[in-house]
């Protein structure tokens, strides 16, 4: 075992791992689908989608591995362990992206988004959350920024505050 124990820190790397490879996916996927519509065939689609979306994919990746690979330096055995896994991961979630996406494209049979958008109950009330907090933030630039600002020292001063007890064998009777 690479990281000799699996800690609590090491154990949210999937979660982040799964965001990152899902929004390359999502990226390379909406400029495919965007080229088929242009009328590009299925080679020629693929073909701008790695060129244009792939290279940014590639260095949007590469600058979060440096990111995680910096945490390498802290001294702490644990922030080690998660720059290593997450580095790992984001290294190996580019890959996936980059060759699976256009593997699985080029096989699909039909040419359109596997799940086209419908307006069903659940979308149009996110669709109306969406166009309100947009009506909003353009009506209000300053007060959505100011509150913005609010919001998020309250909780930098709500965490800094959070009393943490790392003790874990001091919490569980012996026996």
């Amino acid at each position: 075992l690479t990281f000799g124990e699996i800690t609590f820190l090491v154990k949210a790397v999937p979660i982040l791992i799964l965001a990152i490879s899902t929004s390359d996916t999502i990226h390379l996927l909406t400029t495919y689908y965007h080229e088929r519509k242009q009328g590009s065939e299925k080679k020629e689609a693929l073909h701008t989608m790695l060129r244009e979306v792939g290279s940014a994919c590639l260095l949007t990746s590469m600058t979060t591995l440096i990111g995680f690979g910096s945490l390498i330096l802290v001294p702490t055995t644990a922030i080690k362990h998660i720059a290593l896994a997450a580095g790992t991961g984001t290294a190996a979630a580019l890959l996936l992206a980059i060759c699976l996406v256009p593997i699985i494209l080029m096989s699909l049979r039909r040419d359109k988004p596997m799940l086209p958008f419908q307006f069903d109950f659940f979308n149009r009330c996110i669709h109306r959350i969406t166009m309100l907090c947009c009506r909003i933030s353009l009506r209000f630039p300053l007060t959505c920024v100011i509150t913005f600002f609010v919001l998020g020292a309250g909780a930098i001063w709500a965490g800094w505050n959070l009393p943490i007890d790392a003790n874990y064998p001091k919490r569980f009777p012996s026996g």
